[in-house]
Order: C-alpha cells, then sequence, then structure tokens
C-alpha cells in the first residue's frame, strides 16, 4: 500500500480529500484564533454596548459560553486527530513531495519508521 503526502519545511500538508472532509482548512485555521479571551471580549463589549432598558439576560450568556467552549473542545479535537493521522503512516510506503525555503521541490519515497511531534506539529 502506497501513500502520498505533499511536506513543507517538514510538515504534512493536508489532502484536498481530508480537507474537503473537514470544511475549508482556511476556515479552521481562523477558527482555531478564537479562544475563550476572545469570547470574554466580545461578551465585555456587549454589556459596554447593550440597551439598559433592555438588558440581556444571565440565561443567554451562559448558553453562548456554553456554544463557545463547544466550538473550542471541537476545534482541539480536529488538531488532536491530525496529529493523530501522522502516526498511523508509520509502517507504510509514502511518497512524500518536499519544498524547501528556496523552493525546490523534491519527491522522496521510503517506509515510516517514526514520527516525532513538536510545537503541535508532526514529522516524518
Amino acid at each position: 500500500m502506497s501513500l502520498t503526502a505533499s511536506v513543507v519545511d517538514g510538515v504534512i500538508q493536508e489532502s484536498s480529500s481530508a480537507a474537503s472532509l473537514a470544511g475549508s482548512s482556511s476556515s479552521s485555521s481562523t477558527s482555531s484564533a478564537y479562544n475563550q479571551d476572545t469570547f470574554l471580549q466580545l461578551l465585555v463589549a456587549e454589556v459596554q454596548n447593550q440597551d439598559p432598558l433592555e438588558p440581556t439576560s444571565n440565561t443567554e450568556w451562559v448558553s453562548q459560553y456554553a456554544t463557545f467552549s463547544q466550538l473550542e473542545s471541537m476545534n482541539n479535537m480536529s488538531a488532536s486527530y491530525e496529529l493523530s493521522r501522522a502516526s498511523a503512516l508509520v509502517g507504510q510506503t509514502v511518497q512524500i513531495k518536499v519544498t524547501s525555503s528556496t523552493g525546490t521541490t523534491s519527491i522522496y519515497q521510503g517506509k515510516v519508521d517514526y514520527v516525532t511531534y513538536e510545537e503541535n506539529k508532526a514529522y516524518l
């Protein structure tokens, strides 16, 4: 069995089929930039700019926070899955397209012996 993946500066690039399953890769990178601090900043802005005669209920804020926490958990789980996907390549024969910092592209084929993880990135 042979698998093919592109690697740029030692990082496995997501295939188009994986991107279509997970949505677009640009939307996942933007959504992962949001965190609980972003939510709290939005909450403070909402409180500062709300109509004093019709304040937002506490229940609505708790609901928004729960929804945001679910989204953050799903993003973390997705990132974890992407890392574990590299581990599944151990023992497999792969073809890797490597692009150097100078822009030179080379293709290497071989058996994956191990995967190392550094700063939430997988290296074959």
